[in-house]
Order: structure tokens, then sequence, then C-alpha cells
């Protein structure tokens, strides 16, 4: 039997905007917030989920990574898992915010990768309408809590994941684009994360050279490969972390790092705290 999950509801406040933050299901998180005054400067977060905002009215202004974009009203936008980003809520700006969990939509895009891997890009969506309907629908199943909202609301998570990584394949978005040569390399880091990984076996996987390779790769991927083999590290590493199984140290070493120092570095400009707080 799945359980109720508790829904909080506040009052706004400078530093929190948060109106309502229901953990509905454990892979559908639902967020509404109303900025009454000028927020204060945030820290950058990353969150182990991919998130997806709707801006209602007002405007907001993401900052992930290289990517720097505003939302407008009527428009949305999506955050990656595991992606540091700022954010900057003009006065008056009302929104809603779904937050589904990694698994989840790793489960989806397995189902779905028929000619590579699907990863989102950050950035405001193309398919604005159906996006801020399924959210706008979330937020009701959320707030009402009526017999089979959870059923409901995991059904229209799948449904906004699916649209979202059909959009990714559309248009390019994801980080190998339409280049089966740097798929095959983003494949290669994806499964061989935790070994002794060059950018010289990168491009042999690609065939191409080094030099071409390199150019290649951080065009399509907007990271170069050690970049993006670091990125990926972390992201595994505080998957172990988050599971409660690890330490700092067993984590660092069983994504590849040799370096528990080196590690911490990276994971703190990454996830935004040491590995130590990370939960």
């Amino acid at each position: 039997m799945i359980r109720r999950q508790q829904r909080t509801i506040v009052m706004p406040t400078p530093t929190s905007p948060l109106i309502v933050d229901s953990q509905v299901t454990p892979s559908v998180r639902v967020r509404r917030w109303h900025m009454a005054c000028r927020a204060p400067r945030w820290p950058g977060v990353a969150h182990e989920a991919l998130e997806v905002a709707c801006v209602q009215r007002g405007t907001v202004r993401y900052v992930v990574g290289r990517a720097d974009f505003v939302v407008r009203s009527g428009e949305s936008c999506l955050v990656p898992v595991g992606h540091e980003h700022l954010t900057f809520i003009e006065p008056g700006t009302e929104a809603v915010s779904i937050w589904l969990e990694r698994g989840f939509v790793e489960g989806l895009a397995s189902l779905l990768e028929r000619r590579g891997r699907r990863v989102l890009r950050a950035g405001v969506v193309n398919d604005e309408a159906a996006v801020r309907s399924l959210a706008e629908l979330m937020l009701d199943e959320a707030e009402r809590q009526a017999d089979g909202c959870f059923v409901s609301i995991d059904a229209l998570g799948e449904a906004l994941a699916i649209r979202l990584l059909r959009q990714a394949e559309e248009d390019g978005s994801g980080p190998a684009g339409s280049d089966p040569r740097i798929r095959r390399a983003v494949d290669e880091v994806q499964t061989r994360y935790a070994e002794v990984l060059t950018v010289a076996e990168l491009a042999r996987a690609a065939g191409m050279s080094r030099y071409h390779f390199s150019r290649l790769f951080r065009k399509h991927v907007g990271q170069s490969p050690y970049q993006y083999l670091v990125t990926t590290r972390v992201q595994r590493a505080a998957e172990l972390l988050r599971r409660g199984r690890h330490s700092v140290t067993e984590a660092a070493y069983s994504v590849g790092f040799t370096d528990p120092s080196r590690f911490a570095r990276a994971f703190r400009r990454q996830m935004g705290c040491a590995p130590s707080a990370y939960t």
C-alpha cells in the first residue's frame, strides 16, 4: 500500500518563498512558490532530481554552469539532475516547480533509447503549453490529495518526463546531439567512469583524432571530455552517499577518484556542499 505523503504548506518569507512543498510520491516532489519581496542571494545548489519550473507570473533568472537564461511568465525551463545552479527571482514572481527523481527519469530514458543516450540540457523548454499544463495538474493533485492522487501524480510525471526526453532528441539537446561518434564517447564515459579513462581512449572510441574529438565533444556536450568525466563521477558518488552505505572515501574511490582532496573539491564545486554534508 502506498502511504500518503506529507504535504507542507507555509507562508512565504524573504528567505523561503515556498507556499507548497509536497513529496507526493517517492519519485515526484511538487512545489509552489511566491516571491513577495526581493530575494537574498542564495548559494548555488544541485538536486538529485530533474527540476521543471513553470513561471506563472513574473521573471526568474537561472545560471546553470555556462547556461544563463531568463524564464518569463508563461514559460517553463528545466535544470538537469546534479547541475549546480543559481536562481534569481524577481519580486511578485509565482511559479510551480516539479522535481522528478533521478532513477524515475533514467528509467524512462532507457525505455526510449533507440538511437543513443538522451541527456537533457538546462534552458527554456520549447513545448511550453503542454509542460505547463502537466505541471499545474500535478500541483492540483498535490494540493487536493484526493483518492488516487499518487497514481495520478506518477502518471503525470511520466508524461512530463517523456515529453522532455522526446524534445531532447528532436532538437539535439542531449550532450551527444545527433553525432553518433560523440554518443559513443558519452556512453563510454557513462559505463567506464570508474576506470582510468583518458581522452585518447575516448577519441579512439569515437574513431577520431584527439584534437578533433576534443573540439567536437565540447561543441556538443558543453564540457571538455575530462570535465564531463569528472561531472559523471561526482554524480555517481552523490548517489552512493545518498544511499548511506558508503563513507566519503569509499564513494570517492568507487567512482574513480584516486585523491580524496581532489574529490572533495570537485564535489563541492558541483554539488554546492562538502561530501560529508551531502544527504
